[in-house]
């Protein structure tokens, strides 16, 4: 009978009966007999409120048109009588008007409907539901009051949405948050289905809905994702009410427990609702600096207090917290300032921190962690905007310290990161570019971060990102910091000697043929204002340079001897890659060293000459050397490798008719060896 009334009678029924209709549904919700009948009354629920929206709307229209007829009636007089009438036509219309308002004081009140007093007496109903012990019940009652205030939040005014936020959607979060603590954990069995053997055979429950307090956590993620939407759909309305700030600071603590506290669903539940919020207000402008400096101290405080806290939830939480971090900087960049920026670079910098565990499953299983894979994610993602010029030079060196072993800005001076005036800060870290150039790191392998834990694999994936920001950066601030990304990546190419086989060092001399190609080329004019200053940051970039070559062409760490004998395949790929970098060395670096200073330039010649003057090549690669030549002296080859290989047809048939094809490889060396002697 009520679902009939509810349906098709709302309409037809006397007034003061529709919030007696309210109460009966809201009372057969409430029965614990059947769940089915709950389930209905809450879907009746929803169509009073459907039924009183109607009605609010079909008030205010006719307020409306009341007003505009009697302006009409007025109007319509005005031009058909003289301007002397004009005082007796209003004096008709107030008349009217009084006979109109007696009239309705003599209405019975129950024929007014007050539609506003019949939408809140739905509200309790379902905020009572909400708190229910039966979880599809108020989850149920949950999704109807939040999809109650998403669909019909545009045609209620300020004083409604008002009470709607502090008589009904605050305190159901405050109330579900306390059931949620306070619920056992202790794990049900299922519905007695029979028994099998004498053994009673229960109903299998899903480990996520086995408890009384995860099946409140899930009407929690309801409540999160309902804020969500009213935050997402009506934040600019919101915002003008007079206790939003209030509310605002309420919802953030709730947010941040539910993030430190919850479960996994949970705290993903709250970091999407920050980021629904952020990423549908930010792109139409309608955030302030300080609603994203507190997302911004949610995402910090979560993430420093619980840095040691490891499990797959837990680096699930901290993925998910890193991507906000990415898409809040991404969408709100125009409202970051140097200090947010700088505290943004600290919180990636404890990130990366935390992930130092030498024990890391995933790493030994030859995959980088997910929290290692979130920072991966966001670090190309913080490219500093045109506001923020001066913030390039401390993102890469932070970012390339974690290839050249040293400390970066922010470890230094960490107590400066909250300090608005950023200023000493990026000063100190441009000093700091300049004080390392003391440091000799050539010949050291990457020890720190492989002992750290998150090495070489990490590392691998970061090369490439540092360089494409290095090259994305402006033509000053690149200037500045080539010097650290050349030892950054010579250290890196410096691993080929312990480990010929790896990729790291393949990686980084790709990534060095393209750094020191653009970087050559590039007209620094604007750069020289402070000569003093050029000519040392163009010293240490061409030493560095030359240490490279030296170290990885000539050097320890040019061609190993192995002990495992490669497969062909890989022995082209690195004579390839060999190739490329002596190729950019010869048609770019001597060609372009136009402003290599004079004690340099020999140092970078005499790697082309090897064995002369007073640059001889290093004593291992000596000794190899001779090796190689005496194996080659030694070595007598069948009569198919002597036909495969390139050399003119009479030499073949000559060779053929003196048995002598055993020593045919001496011949096509022959050219190479006459080079080298020439040259």
């Amino acid at each position: 009978s009520i679902r009939v009334i509810m349906n098709e009678g709302l309409a037809t029924i006397p007034v003061q009966c529709l919030d007696e209709c309210i109460l009966v549904t809201g009372a057969y919700g409430t029965q614990k007999t059947d769940i089915n009948i709950s389930l209905t009354a809450v879907g009746l629920l929803w169509t009073a409120t459907d039924f009183v929206v109607k009605g609010l709307i079909s008030k205010s229209v006719e307020q409306a048109n009341h007003m505009n007829d009697g302006v009409l009636s007025v109007v319509t007089t005005y031009n058909c009588t003289s301007m002397s009438l004009l005082s007796s036509c209003f004096a008709e219309v107030l008349s009217g008007t009084a006979i109109i308002e007696a009239n309705a004081k003599q209405v019975p009140p129950k024929e007014v409907a007050d539609y506003s007093k019949l939408f809140f007496s739905v509200f309790p109903v379902l905020q009572k539901l909400g708190s229910d012990d039966r979880p599809e019940v108020r989850n149920s009652a949950v999704r109807t009051l939040f999809q109650t205030l998403s669909t019909h939040g545009q045609k209620l005014s300020k004083s409604m949405w008002e009470d709607c936020l502090w008589l009904y959607v605050f305190p159901m979060l405050e109330h579900v948050s306390h059931l949620a603590s306070t619920s056992s954990r202790d794990e049900w069995q299922g519905k007695e289905l029979g028994t099998r053997a004498g053994k009673a055979v229960h109903m299998l429950i899903h480990h996520s809905r086995n408890t009384a307090q995860k099946q409140w956590d899930e009407t929690i993620v309801l409540v999160l994702g309902g804020i969500a939407r009213l935050l997402r759909s009506f934040f600019p309305l919101l915002q003008q009410l007079s206790k939003f700030s209030s509310g605002w600071v309420l919802l953030l603590d709730f947010i941040k427990n539910s993030i430190l506290n919850g479960s996994k669903e949970v705290a993903l539940a709250a970091i999407n609702c920050l980021q629904t919020f952020i990423g549908a207000n930010c792109s139409k402008g309608n955030l302030e600096s300080s609603y994203v400096k507190s997302v911004l101290d949610i995402y910090e405080l979560v993430l420093q207090t619980s840095p040691n806290f490891k499990n797959d939830s837990a680096d699930k939480v901290k993925q998910e917290v890193l991507r906000g971090l990415g898409d809040l900087y991404v969408q709100a960049q125009s409202l970051f300032d140097d200090g947010m920026y700088l505290r943004l670079m600290a919180i990636m910098h404890l990130m990366i921190k935390t992930t130092m565990d030498p024990t890391d499953y995933d790493s030994e299983l030859g995959s980088i962690p997910a929290v290692q894979r979130g920072i991966l994610e966001i670090i190309p993602m913080l490219r500093p905007t045109a506001m923020l010029c001066s913030m390039w030079t401390p993102l890469l060196l932070e970012l390339l310290c974690y290839l050249n072993g040293h400390e970066g800005p922010l470890q230094k001076d960490s107590k400066q990161i909250h300090d608005p005036n950023s200023d000493t800060l990026v000063d100190g870290a441009k000093h700091a570019l300049v004080e390392r150039s003391n440091l000799n790191g050539s010949s050291s392998k990457l020890d720190s971060v492989m002992g750290s834990g998150w090495g070489i694999l990490f590392v691998q994936k970061l090369v490439p990102i540092i360089v494409n920001l290095f090259l994305e950066a402006p033509p000053r601030e690149r200037f500045s910091a080539s010097p650290e990304v050349i030892h950054g990546l010579g250290r890196c190419m410096n691993t080929r000697r312990d480990n010929p086989r790896g990729t790291l060092w393949r990686i980084s001399a790709e990534c060095f043929n393209r750094v020191v190609t653009e970087e050559v080329k590039q007209d620094n004019a604007n750069c020289k204002s402070d000569v003093n200053s050029y000519r040392l940051s163009r010293a240490r970039f061409w030493k560095e340079i030359a240490d490279v070559y030296e170290t990885f062409l000539v050097g320890s760490c040019g061609r190993v001897l192995s002990s495992d004998v490669p497969s062909v395949d890989s022995i082209t790929a690195d004579e390839t890659l060999e190739m490329s970098v002596l190729t950019v060395f010869g048609d770019d670096i001597l060609k372009l060293q136009k402003d290599a200073p004079v004690e340099v330039k020999p140092h970078l010649s005499c790697r082309t000459i090897g064995f002369a003057g007073e640059h001889p090549l290093p004593s291992v690669r000596v000794e190899e050397t001779v090796c190689v030549l005496q194996e080659l002296a030694r070595l007598i080859i069948d009569i198919d490798a002597a036909n495969a290989l390139n050399i003119p047809p009479y030499l073949k048939e000559a060779l053929g008719g003196n048995r002598s094809h055993g020593r045919a490889h001496l011949l096509s060396l022959l050219p190479t060896f006459s080079e080298l002697v020439v040259s």
